[in-house]
């Protein structure tokens, strides 16, 4: 059964592993789980961006649906992408949505219609209406105009709010006026997840419940404690953590095609990330040295860092 709450705290974005022949490979991505709820994570986001939503299988869904959901147990909540460039349509998304919910995930994070560029009020919440009414599980929304086209402004978040099961919202915006604003507003009300690195702890320090993201927990067990350091007086702690997430972030999102940079970095680490699916290739060549260099100086790749992974 999904847990019931708030969604606070640091929600892991977790890659897909593939194999080399391009196959899930489930047994890895129980690894990655668990890897993820060993550093602290207070929740499993699969589906999503980094776990190249956009070239998953229904099947596949729900075999990752029913794998997390096994591997989370009662110690987590999951969270599902019904996203991608197969959740064009409402139809779509919802037989993604309906995966999710055969499972027993605790909510699914939907985006506006990807690739259309612009979308009217009525439009956007006819959207999520349609799917929530059809399987009434909590939604998360996600709100990345830069990607989607179309931002999900006060308003529109509103409606939402008054006509479904509206938990949380994914704010990927990097437009910290209208995060700022949207805390003020809402962050009372549903739980406002950082999404971009470089604004999680600013977010969180204004009354953001917590994270969505990818490449937090890289930096061992003091991710954990990213809501705890950001509400309360940046110490040096909390500044060095900041200013090292926003590199690795930039890093992962500007290098190669995601998730390959953000795969690389796993496979150093000893986890099984496996490579991304065609048609986006392995990192390689100097970018893969740039990887290196950058992480160990993070302190990510050190003898160190790696041995309280293998404590984990």
């Amino acid at each position: 059964m999904p847990l019931s709450g708030r969604f606070e705290g640091l929600f892991s974005v977790t890659v897909t592993p593939f194999t080399r022949e391009g196959m899930l490979d489930l047994p890895a991505f129980a690894t990655i789980l668990e890897w993820h709820i060993a550093q602290g994570s207070a929740g499993l986001a699969i589906a999503a961006d980094n776990g190249e939503a956009s070239l998953l299988t229904l099947t596949e869904r729900q075999a990752m649906a029913e794998t997390a959901v096994r591997v989370a147990g009662a110690r987590v909540p999951v969270i599902m992408g019904a996203m991608g460039t197969h959740a064009f349509t409402a139809a779509e998304t919802i037989k993604m949505a309906e995966v999710a919910a055969a499972a027993g995930v605790s909510a699914v994070l939907i985006a506006p219609s990807p690739y259309v560029g612009t979308a009217t009020r009525a439009e956007v919440v006819g959207r999520y209406r349609d799917i929530y009414r059809a399987v009434p599980l909590p939604v998360i929304a996600y709100n990345n105009p830069r990607i989607f086209g179309v931002a999900l402004e006060g308003d529109t978040l509103q409606q939402l709010i008054d006509e479904i099961d509206l938990v949380g919202i994914k704010e990927s915006s990097r437009h910290f006026l209208d995060i700022s604003q949207g805390i003020a507003r809402f962050g009372d009300r549903i739980s406002i997840l950082m999404g971009c690195g470089y604004l999680i702890m600013p977010g969180i320090a204004l009354g953001a419940r917590g994270i969505l993201s990818t490449g937090v927990d890289l930096f061992g067990r003091s991710s954990a404690r990213i809501v705890e350091l950001a509400r309360g007086p940046w110490t040096s702690e909390a500044r060095r953590l900041h200013l090292n997430i926003a590199r690795a972030y930039s890093f992962l999102l500007e290098t190669g095609t995601p998730p390959a940079a953000l795969k690389a970095l796993l496979n150093l680490l000893g986890l099984p990330a496996g490579v991304p699916r065609l048609p986006v290739h392995p990192l390689a060549g100097a970018d893969l040295d740039r990887l290196r260099v950058l992480f160990t100086e993070l302190g990510v790749l050190s003898g160190a860092v790696q041995d309280l992974r293998a404590e984990a």
